[in-house]
């Protein structure tokens, strides 16, 4: 076997574990026959990365847990200037230590805003002429209520580290086919879209009642003709990948998924829906099969 990325025959030494849905989403399938260490670090602090960083914000709301069992935190840049940290357990906490000094009832009153017993100290420290008589230490929650926080929906960047988990995915049960050149196109230096689209179809499938589910579904359908991966990641950005569209194999509908909340892989049964009347209808004009690495599909932007 060769690394998908870099064409070196992979050996035991050069191998790594690449997983096949990302380690951050709870995906366990993972695979040492689809790239070598070094493409796999080149590509995980590149395009994994804002892959991660776009889909942070969402984590950190779920409660989603990383393979510690610890929930994600992220950085909330308010509309009043305060920043915060947002953790599910911990909720809205004060993500720089802050002192303010008020005078009451001829008392001073000095009031620190921490997160943890550390801060706390660090901030007493600057204060070595002072002596407390008192301190009442009060864990809050902090509500945003009717505060708005600045928090971006990521788009078209998260292109690229979707072709990866679908290239990853088709390679994991097609390891006799090459990957897809306008994939790799897709994870290079100058990443693109083509053929990945946005897809969200109505009506939406009911996969299960728990809506934060990742999903990857792998069609090859002679009968349609066509070859491609559904992606769905934590119930809310969803893709339809196309491999190829003059495919005359043998059939295959394989599907990997998980509750990224609580990191179990779930079992699904689903039935194949796409037809090449549909993908036509999702593109701008109709494509001949050979132009498919060449034509940039028009990708569909969030609002």
């Amino acid at each position: 076997m060769n690394c998908y990325y870099c064409k070196q025959v992979l050996t035991k030494e050069n191998s790594s574990s690449e997983h096949i849905l990302h380690n951050f989403l709870g995906g366990t399938l993972k695979s040492n026959q689809l790239l070598c260490k070094s493409c796999n670090n080149k590509l995980g602090h590149g395009i994994d990365s804002i892959f991660f960083k776009g889909l942070k914000p969402l984590l950190a709301r779920l409660g989603a847990k990383n393979s510690k069992k610890r929930t994600y935190s992220d950085i909330l840049q308010m509309a009043d200037g305060r920043t915060l940290e947002m953790n599910a357990d911990k909720g809205l906490l004060s993500n720089k230590p802050d002192s303010s000094l008020v005078i009451k009832n001829n008392r001073f009153h000095l009031k620190f805003d921490v997160k943890n017993q550390k801060q706390l100290t660090q901030l007493i420290n600057k204060y070595p002429n002072l002596r407390f008589d008192q301190m009442f230490i009060e864990e809050s929650q902090e509500k945003i209520g009717g505060q708005r926080a600045q928090c971006r929906r990521p788009g078209s960047e998260i292109i690229p580290a979707i072709s990866k988990i679908a290239l990853n995915f088709y390679l994991y049960h097609c390891s006799d086919q090459p990957p897809p050149e306008h994939l790799l196109e897709n994870i290079s230096s100058r990443p693109g879209s083509k053929g990945v689209l946005f897809f969200y179809p109505r009506p939406e499938p009911k996969y299960n009642k728990n809506k934060f589910l990742n999903v990857l579904h792998l069609v090859r359908d002679p009968a349609q003709g066509l070859e491609y991966i559904q992606i769905e990641i934590l119930g809310t950005f969803k893709f339809l990948v196309m491999i190829n569209l003059e495919y005359q194999g043998t059939y295959m509908n394989e599907i990997y998924s998980n509750d990224v909340v609580n990191r179990k892989n779930i079992n699904l049964s689903i039935r194949p829906f796409v037809t090449y009347k549909i993908f036509q209808k999702l593109c701008d004009r109709d494509l001949h099969p050979s132009l498919l690495p060449l034509y940039c599909i028009r990708s569909k932007t969030f609002v």
